[in-house]
């Protein structure tokens, strides 16, 4: 590139090269992704259904391996007999899907996605302990003791962890996770929930005849386990001492101590 004077004349020969690291460049500028064009995307329902396993199977490990480090032994968390945790999975394809259908310039506040995703798992948690409570008449998690917990329902820590996770997955995990998807062929996407969703199914089924109960499960010593453990389907209320409650359950005898 030759550069002139006012004159005409040629003052120097510039090299294009170095124009381009120097000069500013409407193309450089386009060339630089935006971080939040990652989020602004569409995921199709076979996306949404493959990530409410994959957050279901990330929620079972989680789980699981909170009572390894903290118990030293292996338990398998959650109503269902497979390594899936519904919740999870329901609670993340939720909160994705919500947020980038409905919240895209929210998105653009992390700390403003975080009160929302948190808000949000808050209310699945204390519905799902709900209804579940209801059908089985058992508690699967208990924070009552926890600091700023509902009925022992939900609590301050854990719908905190529960925002953070949240916000992993709207940020990084679902976005990275469709990307590695559309490198997968449709056929084997299929293929995947052909396979998944029928063994889900079917322990599903399964599980509302024959919960996940036990040890480290709904084995939880509060006041509100040791009133109600006696219900419809255990032994009559009169056998039950106060100091023990011995369940029968499904043709399985289970025993509490408080």
């Amino acid at each position: 590139m030759e550069l002139q004077s006012t004159e005409g004349q040629v003052l120097t020969r510039y090299p294009d090269h170095l124009r381009q690291e120097i000069l500013p460049s409407k193309s450089l500028k386009l060339k630089i992704p935006s971080i939040g064009l990652r989020f602004y995307r569409k995921y199709s329902v076979i996306t949404y259904l493959l990530m409410f396993f994959l957050f279901a199977v990330i929620g079972w490990c989680w789980e699981v391996i909170i009572h390894l480090v903290e118990d030293h032994i292996f338990v398998n968390r959650g109503t269902m007999m497979g390594p899936w945790l519904p919740i999870y999975g329901i609670g993340g394809t939720v909160g994705v899907f919500v947020m980038t259908v409905f919240g895209k310039k929210i998105l653009k506040h992390p700390a403003l996605t975080f009160l929302i995703v948190m808000t949000l798992c808050g209310i699945i948690e204390y519905a799902t302990s709900f209804v579940l409570e209801q059908i089985y008449g058992i508690r699967w998690w208990d924070y009552t003791g926890y600091f700023l917990n509902i009925n022992g329902r939900i609590c301050l820590e854990g719908i905190v962890i529960f925002g953070a996770g949240g916000c992993a997955a709207i940020y990084l995990i679902a976005p990275a996770f469709d990307d590695f998807l559309k490198k997968v062929s449709l056929k084997k996407k299929i293929i995947l929930l052909l396979i998944a969703c029928p063994l889900f199914l079917c322990d599903m089924i399964y599980s509302n005849i024959h919960p996940n109960i036990g040890k480290g499960i709904t084995d939880y010593d509060s006041a509100y386990m040791a009133k109600n453990y006696c219900y419809s389907e255990c032994i009559d209320e009169n056998e039950c001492d106060g100091s023990e409650k011995s369940q029968i359950f499904q043709n399985e005898c289970f025993t509490y101590d408080f």
